[in-house]
């Protein structure tokens, strides 16, 4: 039963293998979408196990935050391929990448450590990105694309006001009322 305690991270390993399986499937495939749906689903139970098993560990957190920016930039790179998306929005994901990135460089710099937070805003929009590309078959793009670079503005927003503001860091941090 000593493999029972490494559950979660292996669960988070397997996201990480079925992420790079996904830049070799047809894109939007049945194939696909299984293990794009597999990610999703694997990303919420390891977080889930580990909490209710006790099993929490700072590098079951850095797993988890790798296989997730793993994950983002696979899809990314997929749907660039596949969809046009407007110049608005390539600019307005820049500026949040730039402000996300300013975020993990203080954050580096403060504690030595890469210190994405898991916060309530970072998880809503981790999840608008992931049902992304399947809303996108079924409502107007542009509103969509607006809403989410809103959320995803916001949130990288709020890590970064966290992780100056933080003396030591909390990855698990709900959010501003947290600090």
């Amino acid at each position: 039963m000593n493999w029972i305690r490494h559950l979660p991270n292996g669960i988070t390993s397997f996201r990480i293998i079925g992420t790079v399986f996904l830049l070799v499937m047809k894109p939007f495939s049945m194939f696909f979408w299984v293990l794009y749906i597999s990610a999703g689903v694997s990303d919420i139970a390891d977080g889930f196990l580990a909490r209710k098993m006790h099993l929490e560990s700072e590098s079951g957190a850095k797993l988890d935050s790798a296989a997730d920016l793993l994950f983002f930039i696979v899809v990314i790179f997929v749907m660039i391929k596949n969809i046009t998306i407007p110049k608005g929005v390539w600019i307005a994901a820049g500026v949040i990448a730039g402000f996300r990135l300013t975020a993990y460089l203080i954050g580096f710099l403060k504690y030595h450590s890469f210190s994405a937070l898991h916060t309530w805003l970072n998880k809503l929009t981790g999840m608008l990105l992931f049902v992304l590309p399947a809303l996108m078959m079924f409502l107007n793009k542009r509103v969509l694309l607006f809403l989410i670079c809103l959320i995803a503005f916001l949130s990288s927003m709020e890590e970064l006001y966290i992780t100056v503001r933080s003396s030591e860091l909390k990855r698990d941090c709900r959010g501003l009322f947290d600090i």
